[in-house]
């Protein structure tokens, strides 16, 4: 006898108030229905940030799932008794390194690690060798240096033939030639300038696989991250940094393995 086939389970998705710049992002990438207060559906929750959040979440009578979106980790954590709740819920934890990763089991959550990219379409191939290579930075307001502004400002000017491209900054700092301070931008116009950089620096020791990462992946450059993850160099300190930077005249050609790898894992689904 034939076995019936199972239906496809159908999962709603929401965001919590706290990344809604990520919403049009979210829906366009994943495509589910929005729900407001998740008692019944299968929910997959992006972000859980504030008791509002921890609300809905423990409300919901469906299925749940959880992406942590990164400093919301770190917001569950100061908490005095919601991190012991959550970590009883039943519910699949989904996060993007292990560095989160390893947060969570300490909050007794246990994560798989499965990096994400919202911004489609995905760029193509485009990394160019040149003798002089421009990297790029993107930070937040108030957070400047946990992106690692006051390390670049510091080691800038022993890297002559590389151009550094900040974005997001709102001040500058320092004098240093070799440094463009780009300000806010519209990703429009950030899409058009990285294409032909060669390297993007992410040096937060938090984070989540940021997207302008994520780009620079998928372009076939060749990033530098303090948070290790395949096929970009880790960082995790000044010494390594400066190796790497270093070590950016030699990638004469485009990152081609890691393109393809990344192509592979962003492609995957949540639910």
């Amino acid at each position: 006898m034939a076995r019936k086939r199972k239906l496809a389970e159908v999962w709603h998705h929401r965001v919590s108030s706290s990344i809604s710049n990520w919403r049009n992002k979210i829906e366009k990438r994943y495509g589910l229905p929005t729900v407001n207060w998740p008692i019944f559906e299968n929910t997959l929750f992006f972000g859980l940030y504030h008791p509002l959040d921890y609300l809905r979440f423990l409300l919901c009578r469906g299925k749940r799932k959880v992406f942590w979106a990164g400093s919301d980790i770190l917001a569950l954590e100061k908490t005095t008794y919601w991190k012991r709740i959550i970590a009883r819920i039943n519910a699949e934890h989904i996060c993007e390194n292990y560095v989160e990763q390893q947060k969570l089991r300490e909050m007794g959550i246990k994560a798989r690690v499965q990096p994400i990219c919202l911004s489609t379409p995905y760029p193509e191939l485009s990394y160019r060798w040149t003798e002089d290579a421009h990297v790029y930075l993107t930070m937040r307001k108030g957070s400047e240096d946990a992106y690692g502004r006051g390390i670049i400002v510091k080691i800038a000017s022993k890297f002559p033939n590389i151009t550094f491209h900040l974005y997001g900054c709102y001040c500058m700092v320092g004098k240093n030639k070799n440094i463009i301070w780009h300000g806010i931008v519209s990703e429009e116009e950030f899409n058009k300038d990285i294409k032909n950089y060669h390297a993007c620096i992410r040096l937060n020791k938090h984070d989540g696989f940021g997207d302008a990462l994520a780009k620079s992946c998928l372009m076939g450059q060749w990033p530098i991250s303090a948070i290790a993850y395949p096929y970009t160099s880790h960082a995790p300190n000044l010494k390594t940094l400066i190796g790497a930077l270093e070590d950016l005249k030699d990638k004469k050609t485009p990152n081609c393995e890691g393109r393809a790898y990344w192509l592979r894992e962003l492609s995957k689904d949540l639910v």
